[in-house]
């Protein structure tokens, strides 16, 4: 008998059963093709390179955490702990990714030099009669849907008083979503708090959260009555973290 392999058959797909008079043919899908479609569909795995300096730490060319912020020191903890934080490590939920520890304790942060980025927009040819009519600029809309698949949240709309000065303060939530909401510059941060509070409880979350700038980070109490407009917020981005 000629020597052969006795392993398995590598063949992949679906394939046929065998008919007969009474038995017509019928196609039998392969049984691992969910898996492999629900496989195709995760997120792709990422690098990152965790830089440890003496003061603090980054991660790539991005912004120093410093170790004497308690927020901080709780993200080196997940990390250390084989957990990933997705505001820091820029990553989506259940994305795979692999982190490098750079060890540079025996020196500062110093931050990557800015690299030049080539002019991106429109121009008008010198010379030209008539010049291409510009676009017309949507104005900020009080309600936008929050970027995450499937969510049917609403983004909330505050009282907007028409005849004072009003800006838009984006805010980066928790979920992966994000918000923008119209607002008069008097409004407080207490105000903030109350909408992104009441966006939450339409997804079904009632997790404690705060609200923060993310860089240069400072977190804003709940109950502070300082308007957006004194805390530098006017068309700013603030980012919901869960407690």
């Amino acid at each position: 008998m000629a020597g052969g392999s006795g392993g398995r058959s590598a063949f992949r797909g679906s394939g046929y059963t065998l008919g007969g008079d009474e038995t017509e043919s019928r196609k039998v899908e392969d049984p691992n093709e969910p898996l492999r479609r629900l496989l195709a569909q995760r997120p792709q795995e990422v690098k990152r390179v965790l830089k440890l300096w003496r003061n603090g730490f980054s991660v790539d060319d991005g912004p120093l955490y410093r170790f004497d912020d308690p927020a901080n020191k709780a993200y080196l903890e997940q990390i250390n702990n084989g957990r990933a934080p997705l505001e820091v490590l820029n990553v989506e939920y259940g994305q795979p990714v692999t982190v490098h520890v750079e060890k540079r304790s025996d020196e500062d942060y110093t931050p990557p030099p800015k690299t030049h980025k080539p002019f991106e927009g429109k121009g008008h040819r010198l010379g030209a009669e008539i010049p291409p009519r510009p676009e017309p600029v949507n104005p900020p809309t009080s309600a936008a849907e929050p970027t995450s698949a499937g969510s049917k949240t609403k983004t909330p709309q505050a009282d907007v008083d028409e005849s004072k000065p009003t800006t838009t303060v984006q805010v980066r939530m928790a979920s992966g979503g994000r918000l923008a909401l119209r607002l008069n510059t008097t409004h407080t941060i207490a105000d903030l708090y109350a909408l992104v509070s009441t966006a939450d409880n339409e997804s079904g979350s009632t997790r404690d959260f705060v609200l923060l700038t993310p860089f240069p980070r400072k977190e804003f109490a709940k109950d502070d009555t300082t308007t957006v407009e004194t805390a530098g917020l006017l068309k700013g981005v603030v980012q919901q973290k869960y407690l």
